[in-house]
């Protein structure tokens, strides 16, 4: 494990990170002093079950919640010195979502999905080509003109990916993106992910109870009670 120095040189750093909601009695520490480095370009692995705080994790680590202590910085930069829209286009510029809601317009075909991101973000997307390519990896290129109602939850996942793999952020943060699928699409997602943080120096963090990805990642940790510790050890033998 990476020892704590200088947070430039890292696509996410966290220092002593905590997140509480409530208080008195029914205060809950859902982060306990989370500290970690995440190179660029690694695939990473935050494994634990449900309700051991991961998406909590998640949100903050984008942005999307206020740590109650502690510092985050995205290439450098202390999101916390950020206004709300420089934060909104932090977020849009470089940060890819892929939540485990999937997130995806229920009234938008597959293909209207990247249209609409167009629509915010126009410059800087896959080509159409590198589109077709990436749904064809995934196994969803024949669902273009499908809406989300008409897919598998294993489908609309992968949509979601592709999704956030389109606009080619320098960060991907990921929310059980494998939970729906059987153990072949796994490995094909995993692989995808593995290549894509490997080949384009993206940086991409995946919490997820799925041990599955494990072989697969740069580095894994632990969540358990709100506590990060490090365990790459332990799938990597």
């Amino acid at each position: 494990m990476t020892t704590p120095t200088n947070p430039e040189h890292y696509a996410l750093a966290m220092r002593d990170v905590t997140k509480t909601y409530g208080s008195g009695n029914a205060q809950v520490m859902a982060l306990r002093h989370a500290t970690l480095n995440i190179p660029h370009g690694h695939l990473v692995l935050i494994l634990g079950p449900s309700g051991s705080g991961k998406s909590t994790f998640l949100t903050i680590a984008g942005g999307l919640q206020t740590p109650t202590s502690g510092k985050i910085t995205i290439d450098g930069q202390d999101i916390s010195t950020l206004s709300k829209h420089e934060l909104d286009q932090l977020r849009l510029a470089h940060i890819g979502f892929v939540l485990q809601a999937h997130d995806l317009v229920p009234y938008l075909t597959v293909e209207e999905q990247f249209k609409l991101v167009d629509s915010v973000k126009p410059k800087g997307n896959l080509s159409k080509t590198q589109l077709n390519a990436l749904l064809q990896e995934l196994g969803v290129d024949q669902l273009k003109h499908t809406l989300p109602s008409n897919m598998s939850g294993g489908q609309q996942q992968r949509v979601a990916l592709a999704r956030a793999l389109y606009t080619k952020p320098s960060l991907i943060l990921a929310d059980e993106p494998t939970s729906a699928l059987d153990s072949s699409a796994v490995h094909t997602v995993g692989t995808l992910l593995q290549n894509i943080a490997h080949t384009q120096h993206t940086t991409i963090v995946v919490v997820t109870h799925d041990t599955r990805l494990a072989s697969l990642a740069d580095d894994v940790y632990h969540m358990q009670d709100g506590v990060l510790s490090y365990s790459l050890g332990q799938y990597h033998q």
